[in-house]
């Protein structure tokens, strides 16, 4: 085969392991019976909370407004993973809150099921797109990482349930494919900025913490890495904690 007919038959085989994950994803999310699965009670507590407009705390209770919730055992009357970021949740949110917004609550439940698994999905495209960076001679290969990480028994398991794993599984992945592009491609003016403004904002964050935590501790030392040009437009706004500074000069190039 030409090397653009492999390339052809590598996205293909990237099309077939997304329709066998979704097709699985989806069936175990339309076939295993509402929060039979030992989390998904807090889980789905947690969404219906946020898309309120609150954040739950561990000790809040479950809104009892889907039928089948198990609150019938004590351990799943409190939402236990309130100590989760809430990104997954506000997406889980919208087909649950619609459902009860509607009288719908199971159908918006099995929504929350499926909009999980097609969350979990976009992890095939980041995998594979990484493997490409990584073995561009090699497109056979990009579709035997994309499914061995997606068809293991227990990947379309847990993205059939409201749980946050398959989104936190693609979080992950597309982070790694933005790391292998920086180090592969080497830093764009774009993603440089766009780590600067990252890295500003949330020391801004988290300024009131560090202040107060720096009553009790110190910080031995502070570093930032990255190019000679965008460490220089951190100096000034950092400077009253003088971190070291450490310059890149190369990156990985093909």
């Amino acid at each position: 085969m030409t090397p653009s007919e492999l390339r052809r038959w590598s996205a293909i085989g990237l099309a077939g392991v997304v329709a066998a994950f979704v097709g699985l994803g989806a069936l175990y999310a339309t076939t295993v019976p509402k929060f039979l699965p030992a989390d998904e009670t807090a889980h789905v507590g947690y969404a219906l909370v946020l898309g309120t407009g609150e954040l739950p705390r561990l000790d809040t209770e479950v809104p009892d407004e889907v039928p089948g919730l198990a609150l019938q055992y004590e351990v799943r009357r409190e939402i236990y993973t309130a100590n989760h970021p809430p990104l997954f949740y506000v997406a889980a949110a919208v087909p649950l809150r619609l459902g009860v917004w509607t009288g719908h609550p199971v159908a918006g439940f099995v929504g929350a099921r499926l909009l999980t698994v097609a969350l979990t999905a976009a992890a095939a495209l980041a995998v594979w797109w990484t493997t490409r960076l990584l073995l561009p001679a090699r497109p056979e290969a990009a579709v035997l990482a994309a499914a061995a990480t997606l068809l293991l028994p227990a990947v379309p398991r847990f993205a059939g349930v409201v749980y946050n794993d398959g989104f936190t599984l693609a979080v992950a992945a597309w982070a790694l494919l933005a790391t292998v592009r920086a180090l592969v491609l080497g830093p764009s003016r774009g993603r440089a900025a766009a780590v600067v403004v990252a890295a500003v904002a949330h020391l801004e964050n988290v300024g009131d913490i560090l202040s107060r935590a720096l009553k009790i501790s110190d910080i031995e030392r502070l570093e930032f890495h990255g190019s000679a040009a965008e460490l220089d437009k951190l100096r000034g706004p950092l400077s009253d904690l003088n971190p070291q500074w450490f310059e890149l000069e190369c990156s990985l190039q093909k």
